[in-house]
């Protein structure tokens, strides 16, 4: 199998010769939601392309280099106004505004990938040490770490016995509640209500008092990340709801990060 290279520079950057930033956000989502995209891609017109062929997309500009999607080679290629396309099964893309796969410094870590990253044409056939650490980095990776801290589920199973009492002894980070409680009261006195500092969502207006009672707050800077007791004000902390809390503590995202991504999707949605 081939691994081909295939490039995107944004329009915000280059509005003659860039390729449209809305468009390939809107794909990001559209993947996200269906979990599966083809889209046509501009691609040199080679005949050592086969259907399933390995692509990366290689993001290139102020932001770049970075990896920001990969795919396969579709069936289907053409040529449009002179340019030539084949259409691009892509596995994984992302909103280059929020986040990328792999950065400059992970690329220009893999030997020989220097030359590779200043191409500003798609379709180009990567050699197999290269495409091989691509893989390894956005790939291979990727899947690894999909079952960290998920247990599989048995196959087959339907019920189980629960509900008996297990002694476990372990350490926990200290947390001062009563900070944690002039956060909520000075949120309060300051906007009249609780909401989400991800999402927005009120719980009060939705729950009542439980809504309130519900919010969580959350560390800016993880406390699993210190070696020592510590000094926390209340601008390092932020209140936030069960789900997005649940989000952040997977390691993916910050706050701003996953900010971004839901104003991102209310936006497609429109």
């Amino acid at each position: 199998m081939n691994s081909f290279l295939i490039t995107f520079k944004p329009d915000t950057e280059n509005p003659r010769l860039g390729f449209s930033l809305k468009s390939v956000q809107n794909l990001a989502w559209k993947l996200f939601r269906r979990g599966h995209i083809t889209d046509p891609w501009r691609f040199r017109n080679r005949k050592d392309v086969k259907p399933g062929d390995r692509v990366f997309l290689l993001m290139q500009g102020k932001h770049g280099p970075a990896l920001i999607g990969y795919g396969n080679a579709g069936q289907r290629n053409g040529v449009h106004e002179g340019r030539s396309w084949r259409d691009i099964d892509f596995e994984q893309l992302v909103d280059p505004a929020v986040r990328v796969l792999a950065g400059e410094a992970d690329l220009r870590a893999i030997r020989g990938a220097a030359p590779w990253l200043q191409v500003r044409t798609s379709g180009v056939l990567l050699p197999r040490e290269v495409a091989g650490k691509m893989e390894s980095l956005v790939v291979t990776g990727r899947i690894a770490s999909r079952g960290k801290g998920v247990e599989i589920a048995v196959k087959g199973l339907t019920d189980a016995e629960e509900g008996g009492l297990r002694l476990r002894e372990h350490y926990t980070r200290e947390r001062n509640r009563s900070l944690v409680l002039r956060k909520i009261e000075e949120t309060l006195e300051k906007y009249g209500r609780l909401e989400c500092e991800v999402c927005n969502s009120d719980l009060g207006s939705v729950y009542g008092d439980w809504g309130n009672k519900a919010i969580e707050c959350h560390h800016k800077i993880p406390l699993a990340s210190a070696t020592k007791a510590r000094k926390t004000f209340l601008e390092d902390l932020a209140l936030i709801c069960a789900n997005c809390h649940r989000v952040l503590h997977g390691g993916k995202y910050d706050i701003p990060s996953l900010r971004a991504i839901l104003i991102q999707m209310r936006r497609y949605k429109r």
